[in-house]
């Protein structure tokens, strides 16, 4: 897994969700992907790049110390107390009552039930704190 890259790429013959995930995945690894083309005439940039960049900055300072999920699942980042960590298949965890968990969505996070077991679902980026 690359971490810490910028790679600039043309992505040829591949859909949006392919690109989506290649990026989705280089972010979980601390690296970036940077499209060759990927954006028209008037500069207007895919709404899933756009996303996925809000949600790698919110995500990035925590990204300190990395492990890879069972079965290369997701990647988990590691900062103090707060665990970041990005899924590539459905993901099953206990967590204590006294974390917060929450899902980073764009430039907003969602409150996630926290205490007990809980499914983090594939190609989405949490944030536990506790």
């Amino acid at each position: 897994m690359t971490t810490s890259l910028t790679f600039l790429c043309a992505a040829r013959k591949r859909t949006a969700q392919e690109m989506e995930q290649y990026l989705f995945q280089t972010m979980a690894g601390g690296g970036y992907l940077c499209y060759e083309n990927e954006f028209g005439i008037d500069h207007r940039i895919a709404d899933w790049w756009t996303r996925l960049n809000h949600i790698f900055n919110q995500a990035r300072p925590h990204m300190k110390v990395r492990r890879m999920l069972p079965n290369r699942g997701g990647v988990v980042w590691q900062d103090g107390t707060i665990r970041t960590i990005w899924t590539f298949a459905d993901y099953g965890m206990e967590v204590a009552a006294k974390d917060q968990v929450e899902k980073l969505e764009g430039q907003k996070t969602c409150a996630v039930a926290g205490g007990g077991k809980i499914r983090l679902p594939a190609w989405g980026v949490h944030r536990v704190c506790g």
